[in-house]
């Protein structure tokens, strides 16, 4: 299942975010995994945009033994002709 919005602020600047949680067969609320993805875009001009990202990923049960949050923040730059 996911969730998604998205925000314009006049013509330059851009927010989207979507959320998804994917269930397991055998327990569906007690080992979630879900995920928050959001970008906040700045259009500097008609071909060049630069955007904050951040995207977190949570699995309640992952199957390495590895941390069950993750963080990640990007700062990219879009060019497009």
């Amino acid at each position: 299942m996911n969730r998604s919005f998205t925000l314009k602020i006049k013509e330059i600047t851009c927010w989207q975010t979507t959320a998804y949680t994917q269930a397991r067969p055998d327990s569906y609320f007690v080992y979630p995994r879900e995920a928050l993805h959001g970008k906040l875009g700045f259009k500097l001009t008609k071909s060049i945009e630069v955007c904050i990202r951040y995207d977190l990923l949570y699995d309640a049960l992952p199957r390495v033994p590895t941390v069950k949050l993750y963080n990640t923040i990007s700062n990219p730059l879009s060019i497009c002709f």
